[in-house]
């Protein structure tokens, strides 16, 4: 019988076992150098990083964003153009046109 094979091999795969476990913190310096070079050629030296996708393209050749962006602009033309009639009514009731576009923040 080889008892000291059998122990032997227990202790190298415990050491092993603990250092691939990511969870366990290490002990040493040289056990932290052998957990980053096994994580190196385990992802071949890429990293676990995921590069973002491009963004989708919609059928009109649009991205979200710039959807975004225009819908934005309609809807602020669309209160320049609220707040504009607003002013024009308080100038019609005598108010001045300073006062008026002064109480509406886009026509300041």
């Amino acid at each position: 019988m080889n008892l000291l094979g059998k122990v032997f091999n227990k202790i190298l795969g415990d050491a092993a076992a603990i250092e691939t476990r990511l969870g366990i913190p290490s002990r040493d310096g040289a056990e932290a150098e052998r957990r980053a070079q096994r994580m190196f050629m385990m992802t071949g030296g890429r990293g676990f990083r995921v590069y973002p996708n491009e963004p989708r393209v919609y059928a009109d050749g649009k991205t979200r964003g710039q959807k975004k962006r225009a819908a934005r602009a309609v809807a602020l033309a669309k209160e320049v153009e609220r707040q504009q009639a607003e002013a024009d009514k308080l100038i019609d009731y005598g108010i001045s046109k300073v006062e008026a576009y002064a109480r509406f923040g886009s026509l300041s």
